[in-house]
Formats: structure tokens, C-alpha cells, sequence
């Protein structure tokens, strides 16, 4: 029983608080509406006062409506020349200033890493520099001497080859004119 009941006080409060709402917006949309009722009534009594030129009034604010307009477009067109140089200006003056920070910057930076390039040779050990380079330079050297040493003996090999060929063909001809002869 206590759901239904709580079920029904909160559908009666939403339901408040929707009217509540409601009433609000209703009050609101009145007020304005009396406020445009009024501006309608002033503008009407205008008008209808013999005094009054519609006419006139009506041709006033077109001629003031392509005045402002006409103006609008001679100021568009009068000034965006004028901007367009003060741009292409801004833009020359921000490229030099950039060009010179970044020279000013690159000498700066050339000289930190001179300097740094210099402290570390410095630091560098020439005794072990001079222990290495005579170290490379005795296994390139050794390298080199087997290299031409595996070329000589493969030279020699095939002369002694050859030498062997010939002196085995000398002696299969001598061993035949020793038989023809016998």
C-alpha cells in the first residue's frame, strides 16, 4: 500500500511541477506579447496622426538602408587593400626577424658544439688512438700479405702443375723412341 501511495505522491508532484512550469511560461509569453501589443499600438497611432508622412518615413529609411549598405561596401572595398599590404608587410617583417633569430641562433648552437667537440678531443687519449691505428693497421697489412701470398702460391702451383705435365709427357716420349729404338 505504501508503493501505490508513494507511487501517487510522486506522480502528483511532477504533475505540480509541470503546472508550475507552465504557469511560468504562460506568464512570460503574455508580457511579451503586451509589450509587442504596445509597440504595435504606438506605431499605429503614428501613423494614423494627419501629421504624420508615411511615405516620406518609408522612402527615409530605405535611402538610410542602401547609404549604410553602399557604405559597408566602399569601407570593404577601401580597406582591404590597404590590409592586404599591411599583411604582406607583417609578413616580410616577421620572415626577417625569423631569418635573423635563427642565423643569431645558428651561431650560437655552432659555436656550443665547437666548443664541446673541442673539450672532448681533448679528452681522447692519443697513446691508445696510436695502439689502435697500429693495430688495424698491422691485421689490414696481414691480410693483405695472405691475400697476395694465396694468389703467388696458387700461380706457382699451376706452373709447377704445368712443368709436372710436361716433364711426365718428355718422359712417356722418351720411354717410346727408348723402345722404337731398342
Amino acid at each position: 500500500m505504501f508503493k501505490i501511495t508513494f507511487d501517487l505522491s510522486i506522480t502528483g508532484l511532477v504533475s505540480l511541477a509541470v503546472a508550475g512550469i507552465s504557469l511560468i511560461v504562460a506568464h512570460t509569453s503574455k508580457k511579451k506579447l503586451d509589450r509587442v501589443c504596445d509597440k504595435l499600438d504606438i506605431a499605429h497611432d503614428k501613423i494614423m496622426d494627419k501629421d504624420f508622412d508615411l511615405e516620406g518615413y518609408v522612402t527615409q529609411k530605405v535611402i538610410e538602408d542602401v547609404v549604410r549598405d553602399r557604405a559597408a561596401k566602399e569601407v570593404d572595398y577601401q580597406v582591404r587593400p590597404i590590409a592586404k599590404e599591411a599583411l604582406k608587410e607583417a609578413n616580410t617583417i616577421f620572415s626577417k626577424k625569423i631569418e635573423i633569430e635563427i642565423n643569431e641562433q645558428y651561431q650560437d648552437t655552432k659555436a656550443m658544439v665547437k666548443d664541446a667537440l673541442k673539450e672532448k678531443v681533448g679528452e681522447i687519449d692519443i697513446s691508445d688512438v696510436k695502439k689502435e691505428v697500429i693495430k688495424d693497421a698491422k691485421r689490414e697489412a696481414m691480410d693483405k700479405l695472405d691475400s697476395d701470398l694465396d694468389v703467388i702460391r696458387e700461380s706457382y702451383n699451376k706452373q709447377i702443375k704445368t712443368q709436372v705435365e710436361t716433364l711426365a709427357s718428355l718422359g712417356n716420349m722418351t720411354k717410346s723412341f727408348v723402345k722404337g729404338v731398342i
